[in-house]
């Protein structure tokens, strides 16, 4: 069995050894709501954009409501690799960005190990 990868020469998503165009990947909504292009950004705001995700499912995991009208389902299992991953982006980001914006990375990763903690107790 094929673990789930991309093929990037047809950029078809493969799940299973199985095509499945649903799972395309190629492109997201800006803030601003236009369409970019996944692989035309730098590496670093990939992982910008990984670490909102990880941060955003950290809390979701937590119990908080991120998403209007859906029930929120603590998972503390899940947090806990959420934060992980979290933190692993903001190390890896650390090189690629100004002090201030470290301070206030590594604060993010310090407010969900408080809340993790906080809900473990």
């Amino acid at each position: 069995m094929i673990p789930y990868y991309l093929d990037y020469l047809n950029n078809i998503p493969y799940v299973y050894g199985k095509p499945n165009k649903s799972l395309r990947v190629s492109s997201v909504m800006s803030d601003t709501g236009q369409p970019v292009e996944l692989l035309s950004l730098e590496m670093d705001q990939i992982m910008h954009f990984f670490l909102s995700i990880a941060s955003t499912k950290s809390v979701q995991y937590l119990g908080a409501p991120t998403l209007e009208g859906v029930e929120p389902v603590k998972d503390l299992e899940k947090a806990r690799l959420a934060i992980d991953c979290t933190r692993f982006l903001v190390e890896k980001l650390e090189p690629f960005v100004s002090e201030a914006e470290s301070k206030q990375l590594n604060a993010v990763v310090s407010n969900l190990q408080f809340a993790y903690v906080k809900e473990t107790s």
